[in-house]
C-alpha cells in the first residue's frame, strides 16, 4: 500500500534567520569605524596645514608697532595658519594632561563614552544593556551627568583650561609677531604668495595689506 507523506516546502525549510539588533553587533565592527573617523580627521588637519618653516621664519618675526597692527596680524595669521594653530592647541592640551595621568585617563574615558555611546551609534538603534533597552534621551542624560561629574568634581577641568589657555597664548603671541606682508589675500582667503604668482589680487582684511600684483594688468 502506497503511503503519501507531506513534502516540506523549501520556503519553510530555508527561512533565513532574523538579523541581530544593530546594537548587538560586536564591538570589533565599531572600532574600525571609530579609528577611520579619527584617522581621516587627523589626515585632513595635517594635509591642510601650511609648512611649519613658513610659521617660524626669523625674518618674518617682528614686534608690532601698535595694538591695531597686532590685531590685524592675528586675524590674518589665524586665517592662514588655522590648521597649524589647531595642531598647536591640541598638542598644548595633550601635554598639559600628560603631566596629570589621572586627568588624562578620565578625559580618555569620557571621550570614549561619548564616541561609542552617542557619536558612532545611530540614534535610531536601541542600546541594550543586560537585556534592558535604554532610550536615546537616557543615554545622552547619563553622558552629560557623567561629564559634569568628571569636570566639576575632579581636576580635569582645571587641567583642560590650563592647556587651552597655554595653546591660545602661543597662538596669540605668534600671530602678533608674525608679519603678514608676505601673505596675500585672494578671494577672501589668505594664501601663500609663492603659490599665487604675479597675478593681481584683492585685499580680504581692510587696513592689513596693500594691493599686490601687476599694476598694469588692467591696462
Amino acid at each position: 500500500m502506497t503511503r503519501y507523506g507531506t513534502i516540506p516546502s523549501s520556503s519553510q525549510s530555508q527561512q533565513p534567520a532574523p538579523p541581530p539588533p544593530a546594537s548587538s553587533f560586536p564591538s570589533s565592527t565599531i572600532v574600525p569605524i571609530w579609528g577611520q573617523k579619527i584617522r581621516s580627521t587627523a589626515e585632513n588637519l595635517i594635509a591642510t596645514a601650511k609648512p611649519w618653516k613658513l610659521m617660524i621664519q626669523p625674518q618674518s618675526l617682528t614686534i608690532p608697532a601698535t595694538l591695531p597692527q597686532s590685531i590685524d596680524r592675528i586675524k590674518a595669521n589665524v586665517a592662514f595658519f588655522r590648521s597649524n594653530y589647531a595642531i598647536v592647541a591640541i598638542c598644548a592640551l595633550f601635554l598639559s594632561l600628560l603631566w596629570h595621568p589621572v586627568s588624562f585617563i578620565l578625559c580618555l574615558a569620557v571621550a570614549a563614552a561619548w564616541l561609542f555611546l552617542y557619536v558612532l551609534r545611530n540614534g535610531g538603534d536601541p542600546l541594550v544593556v543586560g537585556g534592558q533597552v535604554i532610550g536615546q534621551k537616557t543615554v545622552v542624560t547619563s553622558l552629560l551627568v557623567g561629564t559634569m561629574v568628571v569636570l566639576f568634581f575632579t581636576e580635569v577641568a582645571e587641567d583642560i583650561v590650563v592647556g587651552l589657555f597655554a595653546g591660545i597664548a602661543l597662538i596669540v603671541v605668534h600671530g602678533a609677531v608674525r608679519e603678514t606682508s608676505d601673505l596675500v589675500a585672494v578671494g577672501g582667503a589668505v594664501q601663500d604668495p609663492a603659490a599665487i604668482g604675479s597675478s593681481s589680487v584683492a585685499i580680504a582684511i581692510p587696513g592689513s595689506y596693500q594691493a599686490a600684483g601687476n599694476k598694469n594688468i588692467n591696462k
